[in-house]
């Protein structure tokens, strides 16, 4: 690339904080998450689950391109 070997180390440093602090954001997430009452209840309409299944959401994904796991995409 167009980086100095000093410019890629720090850039590589600074995606590194990137990631834990995604990490430390998604763990918190999942605390919330884990924390919330669960119910039965069915939800009224305009609480209603978006309508997007699993497989529509895996199929936009692989759509998209990607970055080899643990890898920084610059």
């Amino acid at each position: 690339g167009k980086l100095s070997l000093e410019e890629a180390i720090a850039a590589v440093a600074r995606g590194r904080e990137y990631l834990e602090l995604c990490e430390r954001k998604l763990e918190e997430a999942r605390q919330r998450i884990e924390s919330l009452p669960v119910t039965e209840e069915a939800l009224p309409d305009e609480q209603a689950p978006h309508p997007a299944t699993v497989a529509e959401l895996r199929a936009e994904r692989d759509q998209l391109p990607s970055t080899p796991q643990g890898e920084i995409p610059f």
